[in-house]
């Protein structure tokens, strides 16, 4: 006969993987962003797939009064004489969605000691299916999107209350993309100082849903060359993928890092000046820039434009007041920042967190929104560049390490190419090749068996930093 303290669990965790999601807060000026569309109208099956993840999702979105006395009961049976009871309720508790862990929680605190170790596993469970709860969104967004069903826009309405963050991050992001709006809202904020702004879309939804439209189907913006910087000699140059030219600009003062927008703008970042983060249009008129000596007297080494219009850059100030991570909003506003040792890369994720580089510490971490490392590769020889991959693995240029290195979620180290000299950036292209800058070579693209297929450009790579860039930004003047 089985006692009741006797305790018998199993679990199943259900893992899925990674994609892009939006960054939760809303700037002014124009929105450019597309919603990835597949080449043609998705199936019946694709379509049904879709559906299933918003299904999913659903039942993770608030509490009912009627659902919390239901969780509460399961709860109670925990500590029911019958054993029947006991696993029935435990079975049903592992899954429920992320807005019972709270309930759960307190359980996990119980004096009797059956009822807390079932409420613990049960939250491990809750957990770990919840993880990435929101990875599936946006290619189920996509599908729906591009099937023209306008059901998808209540749907992320309501998925903008979410109990999980990453989640929101991704609805309302698709929300910006296929309407333009924004509202004010920010995935990140409490639930009370989200309601403002859900209750916007709700209106806005209301009024126009009878003449709702969507918008005219493209092709989505794909990298078709690169931006490649050279510190020592001040210029930037933008070449495509074959190794042609397709301008080059020399600027007065230190380049340390430039990126492409999809309409051809530019943003770059010099060191040690007034105007420290310029963006320039497409004829090379500097239309925006960022006059702030003070966020960045340390050395500015990267520069991000967010979908959210806001720009992240990393300035490694050698371990000073001005080494740090900052979002900065149009009109100059501080978001969000994170003062770390020596930054020398970051890169806003698709589920809100930030992939950050420390040149000294001899790390590249995963921080969330609080700060919280959540995922790090130790024990590297002066990270300098890095990026996330969309296989979920992470490309670290090993500035000390003379190396670029691919490592999985596990910190294994599936890929690596050895550097001549030590590499100051690098890039994986669409085709699966890696471009790599430095300083003996210059920026050339390898094979996965690490040899040389083509230089693009011959110059001094020992500083610089490389990004994709859209077609618009090839065409565009210097």
């Amino acid at each position: 006969m089985v006692s009741k303290k006797t305790y018998f669990l199993s679990a199943c965790v259900f893992l899925v993987v990674a994609i892009p999601f939006e960054s939760g807060l809303c700037a002014a000026g124009p929105f450019t962003g597309k919603p990835r569309q597949p080449a043609t109208r998705p199936s019946e099956k694709q379509l049904d797939d879709a559906r299933r993840v918003f299904n999913r999702l659903f039942k993770d979105v608030g509490l009912t009064q009627a659902r919390k006395q239901r969780i509460e009961k399961l709860i109670a049976d925990l500590s029911d004489d019958n054993w029947k009871v006991r696993e029935n309720a435990t079975r049903e508790l592992s899954g429920v969605g992320i807005e019972a862990v709270s309930l759960i929680s307190k359980a996990a605190e119980s004096k009797d000691i059956e009822v807390a170790l079932r409420a613990q596993d049960i939250l491990k469970a809750v957990r770990a299916r919840t993880e990435c709860v929101g990875v599936d969104l946006n290619p189920a967004i996509d599908t729906l999107f591009a099937a023209r069903e306008k059901e998808l826009l209540p749907m992320l309405i309501k998925l903008l209350n979410h109990g999980k963050q990453n989640v929101r991050y991704a609805a309302g992001y698709g929300l910006r993309r296929i309407t333009g709006q924004c509202f004010g809202y920010n995935s990140f904020d409490e639930p009370q100082k989200r309601a403002p702004a859900i209750q916007k879309w709700r209106q806005w939804w209301r009024k126009n849903e009878a003449t709702f439209a969507f918008r005219a189907t493209g092709a989505p913006t794909k990298p078709a060359g690169l931006l490649i910087c050279d510190s020592i000699t001040k210029t930037l140059t933008a070449v495509t993928f074959d190794g042609k030219v397709a301008w080059s600009r020399k600027f007065e003062h230190k380049l340390s890092c430039a990126i492409g927008l999809a309409g051809g703008n530019v943003v770059a970042g010099f060191q040690g000046v007034q105007k420290s983060v310029v963006e320039y249009d497409r004829t090379g008129k500097e239309v925006w820039c960022m006059n702030r000596a003070d966020l960045f007297g340390g050395w500015l080494v990267d520069v991000h434009r967010l979908p959210n219009g806001n720009t992240l850059t990393a300035q490694s100030g050698h371990g000073g007041e001005n080494a740090h991570v900052t979002e900065i909003s149009r009109d100059g506003k501080t978001v969000w920042q994170l003062k770390l040792d020596q930054p020398c890369g970051a890169q806003r994720l698709p589920n809100g967190n930030t992939l950050i580089s420390e040149y000294r510490k001899g790390k590249v971490i995963e921080v969330d929104y609080n700060g919280k490392v959540v995922w790090e590769k130790a024990g590297l020889n002066r990270p300098n560049d890095v990026t996330r991959l969309t296989n979920g693995n992470t490309l670290i240029s090993e500035y000390g390490g003379r190396r670029v290195i691919e490592v999985n979620h596990g910190g294994k180290i599936v890929w690596q190419r050895v550097c001549p000299v030590s590499p100051s950036s690098a890039r994986r292209l669409p085709d699966g090749t890696t471009v790599i800058n430095n300083e003996r070579e210059g920026a050339v693209i390898v094979g996965q068996d690490g040899k040389v297929i083509r230089q693009l450009l011959k110059h001094n790579g020992r500083h610089g930093k490389i990004r994709l860039v859209p077609a618009a930004v090839l065409k565009r003047k210097p």
